[in-house]
């Protein structure tokens, strides 16, 4: 009815049309503002300064957080944070998977050589097989950005079954090969105990 009334002031009037359009500024102007506002109080989400400590290790998931500088073009920001994203989880899933192999090979040292060298040698291979195996089933799953500081937080996820399957799979792999960190003649023990290890480690989560 308000609108209807405006139309018919802004027919007759040259300042009826006046006021038409300067409703129509304020209108925009207290929407814009209103949007301003809200994007300012916008608190951060838990993950941009927590990492993945925000996140509980039962949801059997792994976070990498990146950051990067607000450009004009968006488009490259976007992709350069989710690349840095990316980087910080695989960071984390190296030590992830650099932990499951120390626990397995402090649990079962009978299994193994006493070759320091060939030990070290032996974790690498499997870390960086899985990693690469692994990384690229992660996705971006949230992004943020700072106004204030002028910065883009994106949030990157990986679930561990994939993990902890592909990284027992490696190490079935080089006993199998009979790796020399491995002792030959406990190989085939090594296998089944790697199976349990696997069950064991999938239905607790980590």
């Amino acid at each position: 009815m308000i609108k209807l009334n405006i139309m018919v002031v802004w027919r007759k009037t040259g300042m009826g049309r006046k006021f038409y359009f300067l409703f129509l500024s304020v209108v925009s102007f207290l929407i814009v503002f209103g949007v301003s506002l809200n994007g300012c109080g916008k608190k951060p989400p838990e993950w941009v300064t927590k990492g993945s400590g925000a996140f509980s290790p039962k949801e059997k998931k792994l976070y990498g957080v990146g950051v990067s500088e607000l450009s004009p073009n968006e488009a490259m920001t976007r992709v350069r944070c989710d690349t840095r994203a990316r980087a910080d989880l695989a960071r984390v899933l190296d030590s992830y998977i650099a932990s499951l192999i120390t626990d397995f090979m402090e649990e079962h040292k009978d299994y193994f050589n006493k070759d320091a060298e060939g030990s070290d040698e032996f974790t690498q291979i499997i870390i960086k097989s899985t990693t690469e195996a692994t990384l690229i089933g992660s996705k971006v799953i949230d992004r943020y950005i700072d106004e204030k500081r002028k910065v883009m937080y994106c949030l990157a996820e990986l679930e561990t079954d994939n993990v902890l399957q592909e990284t027992f799979n490696k190490m079935k792999e080089a006993a199998r090969q009979r790796h020399r960190a491995i002792v030959k003649e406990r190989s085939d023990e090594m296998l089944q105990k790697l199976d349990e290890e696997l069950k064991k480690r999938t239905e607790r989560g980590y």
